[in-house]
């Protein structure tokens, strides 16, 4: 009689989702500042060129809120979440939530919130063909 041995993969497999789920996050996260790159109203161009991204949770910046009609100059967006961790894009400069949320004189120019709305479906492409690569 032969004898069975059950060997157990779950760790490797565990271990290379994580890290296919995080190449696809940044994958995502390069996409997305392109898309509201692209999307940016530009005057001089720093608000356009402020645009980037973060990974693994850590957030550029979540201090505007505008249910409590605050404006604090630095706003940011989800546009991926995955095993617990996420992909945001924003910016600092002070006058982004303007130009992205509009004033009682001007119109808004949504490129953040935009970007993600427009692009979802690729963002998800991405996240399942990163996610596709685990051997």
């Amino acid at each position: 009689m032969a004898d069975v041995r059950i060997i157990s993969n779950r760790d490797e497999v565990l271990r290379r989702t994580k890290d296919a789920i995080m190449v696809g996050l940044e994958a995502v996260g390069l996409q997305a500042e392109g898309d509201a790159k692209f999307l940016c109203a530009v005057d001089t161009g720093l608000l356009r060129n402020s645009i980037t991204h973060g990974t693994s949770g850590e957030p550029i910046n979540h201090s505007y809120s505008d249910d409590a009609g605050e404006q604090s100059g630095n706003i940011s967006t989800v546009i991926g979440t995955a095993d617990d961790k996420e992909v945001y894009i924003g910016t600092n400069v002070e006058y982004a939530p303007y130009v992205e949320y509009g004033t009682s004189r001007t119109q808004a120019q949504p490129f953040l919130r935009r970007a993600f709305e427009e692009n979802k479906e690729t963002y998800a492409k991405i996240i399942a063909k990163a996610l596709k690569g685990i051997e």
